[in-house]
């Protein structure tokens, strides 16, 4: 393998891998060392640069290809796979925004996982899909319930026969939590310049509510889903608040160097 050409995260990664397999092939012989060092490399390695995005910056790339999508077949007789699947892209990621649910939740989403509660849908999440082992729920906007009602009523035959009642579907199949990756990065990308992953997502939500409202960042636990704040606090508050520092440190040095 060329580690010479990997970063020292990656070396650290496959060191460990390595630990567990080997472990478990010579389990008489003491392996510890080889665990530590890549602690140590992984402990010397720096972070990967990247750049910070919010909920709303989020937001606004899903709204852009709903939008975009809804222009160009308002009169149109058929809709196009080119379109439909802007729009399907597009209400991906507002609902991913409005939810921060798991990748493996979100590809798990079924049509009787919707309920319509006085006009707004809102999702309910089995336990079988939700990391904690508890279902979950999520109350929808009135503007995504829009956007689902007409993916529903007229967007989604476009990709299926209407013989599988999975949410997100291309022909008669799934999609898999893989070809979600693959289309919220792409279609980030191209909107943002950048790539955002959807478990970045969760972040977004954390930073979004630390910089817009912190006196409610409690509410990041429920939103994110875990059983204790102490799990939010210590996975997504401490490095929003990082970014957040980050940022203000950056923009008082920038007024400094202009004065």
């Amino acid at each position: 393998m060329a580690f010479k050409t990997m970063r020292l995260s990656s070396i650290a990664h496959v060191l460990k891998k390595v630990y567990t397999v080997i472990k478990v092939m010579c389990p008489s012989k003491e392996w510890g060392w080889l665990y530590k060092i890549g602690e140590r490399i992984e402990y010397h390695a720096k972070p990967r640069s990247r750049p910070e995005v919010l909920s709303s910056d989020l937001y606004a790339v899903g709204i852009s290809l709903i939008e975009s999508s809804l222009d160009k077949t308002k009169d149109a007789v058929n809709i196009s796979i080119a379109d439909a699947k802007a729009f399907r892209d597009g209400l991906l990621i507002v609902l991913l925004v409005e939810s921060s649910m798991r990748r493996r939740a979100l590809a798990g989403l079924r049509e009787s996982h919707f309920r319509n509660i006085n006009g707004l849908w809102r999702i309910e999440v089995p336990a079988d899909l939700v990391k904690t082992g508890s279902s979950q729920t999520y109350l929808l906007s009135l503007r995504l319930t829009s956007y689902l009602d007409h993916y529903f009523s007229n967007v989604r035959e476009s990709f299926s026969s209407g013989t599988n009642d999975a949410l997100w579907v291309q022909g008669n199949r799934a999609m898999s939590p893989g070809s979600i990756y693959r289309i919220v990065c792409s279609r980030t990308k191209a909107a943002l310049g950048f790539p955002v992953s959807p478990h970045r997502f969760r972040n977004a939500f954390a930073t979004f509510i630390a910089v817009v409202d912190p006196k409610n960042i409690r509410m990041t636990r429920e939103g994110l889903g875990h059983r204790s704040f102490t799990t939010t606090e210590k996975h997504y508050i401490e490095r929003a608040n990082t970014r957040i520092a980050s940022r203000q440190h950056a923009i008082a040095l920038a007024e400094r160097l202009g004065r």
